[in-house]
């Protein structure tokens, strides 16, 4: 029998994924920006991929720390 913590858990784990995932498309977007217009201090586009990716990098550290004190849980 799954119990809650096990469903939680992998609930987390799923989403882990669905986050590096689309951090690994902003990842790219960020690069297609930065071949776009090489000037890097005049690129908007540059800027808001690279905000996007760092948001999502924070996101993906906070969602990682949850499910480290989730699984050391008892």
């Amino acid at each position: 029998m799954v119990t809650s913590k096990q469903e939680k858990l992998k609930t987390l784990r799923d989403g882990l994924v669905k986050l590096r995932e689309e951090r690994t498309r902003v990842t790219m977007e960020k690069g297609l920006a930065a071949e776009d217009n090489k000037d890097l201090r005049e690129n908007a586009s540059y800027d808001y991929w690279e905000q996007k990716e760092f948001n999502l990098t924070a996101r993906i550290i906070a969602l990682m720390k949850e499910i480290d004190k989730l699984a050391k849980s008892k």
